[in-house]
């Protein structure tokens, strides 16, 4: 009986240990698992890291290293390989490569790059101070509320880029200062996303929303040589807005510089405030182009809420520019057979003109002076158009402008574009100059590279996110200056 008890005991006993060793083995396993299907985000620091580039292009790397404190040429060898830049104490950055061992053998060791292999990583760093961060186990990027945000946007293994705003190159220009204030105020971080077509999507992160009435998809070129349309919903919040972010000298500056531009425009008499905002709501869109012997020209195209004030503002607009035009003309006379000459400057108001018309139902009105000056307006309904060229009015009204459709998302949802527009790049900067923002200006990595022609558009997101999107231009030889 004893020798039973004893033998079932030892039974019962390795029984115990053989569950214990198995648990143990099982333990083992799945930690062994666990730290071999880690990513990248799960070592880098929330808080230290300013960029991780998955999946990235050279190319893409090199034009943010002229942004970016990233330490270059990398020892990158697979297109799998992650790219992160940490901030460190003292100011200084840490560039960081995870290449996954089983996509290929270690980058070879180079002078100024230390390697380590950290789960199923070999990590390679420009500085050894990194390493520390990168063991720890608090507050890691992969369980930040932003990096989750705008990784769950994308496809597994996708190209894409998660970045930091605060370290990009600060505004310069006023150009620069106006950029921000309208699209990027308050965003803190960007997801960029590149197709293989070079179209991206850049999810700005921290964009404070308002509810926005959504805009057409369709955008009309009125010029053979449009090289700026922008189309967007409540312009006279967006300027109020944008004021108030300026600070108060740079909204003196840029609405002093919009006063002289629409009184060399519209005369003195029109207010931006009074008589124009009124036409510009709920949607507008503005136009610039270039006529064939390098003239600027401009249409708008606005709404107003109620039709009866259309004419009373179109009046004003009118009288407005007829007052600015020269209407004095040089009367010259010989006397004593050409030995004396005269010059009388009078005025002569038959060096005004206007005319009315008629087409597919809108109204159109063109006052025209002596210099070959002219401002056009047709109304239809509560539309108005407003330009200095007459035919591209008329091709509106005749409906024979070409048109283009705005980036949007796929989605069976409807998506509710806010803004968008076209840019031709090289005009855009010939024509702004020093003031062109940075963002504009090649090799920007927030530009799609191989084309000048550049649709885009903003559409409303969940909660903090806004999606900005950027297409090539299909035929940007149409619309060449």
């Amino acid at each position: 009986m004893k020798h039973c008890l004893l033998r079932a005991i030892g039974i019962v006993t390795l029984a115990l240990l053989g569950s214990a060793c198995l648990l143990i083995l099982v333990i083992i396993t799945m930690r062994s698992m666990e730290a071999y299907t880690r990513k990248a985000e799960d070592y880098l620091p929330a808080q230290e890291t300013v960029a991780l580039f998955s999946h990235t292009e050279q190319a893409t790397l090199e034009r943010f290293a002229l942004w970016l404190p990233l330490t270059t040429p990398l020892p990158v060898t697979s297109e799998n390989d992650l790219v992160a830049l940490v901030d460190l104490p003292g100011r200084e950055h840490g560039t960081v490569i995870f290449h996954r061992r089983s996509d290929g053998p270690t980058p070879a060791a180079e002078d100024r790059w230390w390697w380590k292999d950290l789960g199923p990583f070999a990590v390679g760093s420009s500085t050894q101070k990194v390493y520390p961060l990168l063991t720890a186990t608090e507050n890691r990027l992969g369980k930040s509320a932003t990096f989750s945000a705008l990784s769950a946007l994308r496809e597994h293994d996708t190209t894409w880029t998660y970045l930091v705003a605060e370290p990009l190159p600060p505004p310069t220009s006023l150009g620069d200062h106006l950029l921000q204030a309208a699209l990027l105020s308050g965003v803190t971080h960007f997801g960029i996303t590149t197709a293989g077509n070079g179209d991206m999507r850049i999810d700005l992160f921290g964009s404070s929303q308002k509810s926005e009435e959504p805009i057409t998809p369709r955008l009309r070129l009125p010029f053979p040589a449009t090289f700026l349309s922008l189309t967007a919903s409540r312009i006279g919040e967006r300027w109020k807005d944008m004021t108030e972010t300026l600070g108060r000298a740079r909204a003196l500056t840029a609405e002093s510089s919009l006063i002289t531009i629409i009184s060399s425009l519209f005369g003195e008499d029109v207010s931006f405030r009074e008589d124009l905002l009124p036409l510009l709501a709920p949607t507008s869109t503005l136009h610039l182009g270039r006529t064939a012997s390098g003239n600027t020209v401009f249409l708008i195209e606005g709404t107003v809420r109620e039709e009866t004030d259309l004419p009373h503002l179109i009046e004003r607009i009118h009288s407005s520019f007829a007052s600015s035009l020269k209407t004095t003309k040089i009367v010259t006379r010989s006397f004593d057979k050409g030995r004396f000459t005269s010059r009388n400057i009078r005025v002569d108001t038959n060096l005004l003109h206007e005319t009315t018309d008629m087409l597919n139902g809108w109204q159109i009105r063109t006052t025209a002076g002596g210099d070959d000056a002219s401002f056009t307006t047709a109304m239809k309904g509560t539309m108005i158009l407003l330009s200095n060229a007459p035919e591209a009015v008329k091709q509106i009204t005749r409906e024979e402008e070409s048109l283009l459709t705005l980036p949007m998302s796929s989605s069976l949802l409807s998506p509710r574009i806010t803004a968008g527009g076209f840019l031709h790049l090289p005009a855009i900067q010939l024509f702004f100059g020093r003031e062109t923002p940075s963002l504009l200006r090649a090799p920007s990595p927030f530009l799609p590279q191989g084309s000048d022609g550049l649709l885009w558009s903003l559409e409303e997101g969940e909660k903090e996110v806004r999606t900005l999107r950027l297409q090539t231009d299909p035929s940007p030889e149409d619309r060449s200056t």
